[in-house]
């Protein structure tokens, strides 16, 4: 968004973490319980769509004003694209997604916020 790209990475062992294309990110944030609840949460909505998420091998990143789901399966990536103005204009297949994905943002937003100084260090960069 804005020229600038963020990567939401949520594991199953709750492990969840925010890269941007800018330097920036919050590393370690899964031990917060908030955030870990919002890890948890997406990866429900994702396996319980996971037929939105058709199987892929490419790693192009998505376009202007376009978002990317990049699942990782047993069965290999999966991968769903859309239009971020499809996501807030009405019913879209991904936008439970969408809605998780930014649930974690928010999380990791106020875990960082709600962290002393000397340990935000510890979960952000």
């Amino acid at each position: 968004m804005g020229g600038a790209m963020a990567t939401i990475v949520a594991f199953a062992d709750g492990t969840t973490s925010l890269y941007t294309s800018t330097g920036g990110g919050v590393i370690g944030a899964g031990a917060v319980p908030a955030v870990r609840a919002a890890n948890q949460a997406l990866l429900r909505v994702v396996e319980s769509q996971l037929e939105a998420f058709p199987r892929s091998a490419t790693d192009a990143p998505p376009g202007d004003g376009e978002v990317s789901f990049v699942v990782l399966t047993y069965d290999g990536p999966r991968r769903a694209s859309a239009p971020v103005k499809g996501l807030f204009d009405g019913p879209h297949p991904l936008s439970a997604a969408w809605s998780a994905a930014n649930e974690v943002m928010t999380q990791l937003r106020l875990a960082q916020e709600a962290t002393p100084p000397a340990a935000a260090a510890q979960i952000s960069r």
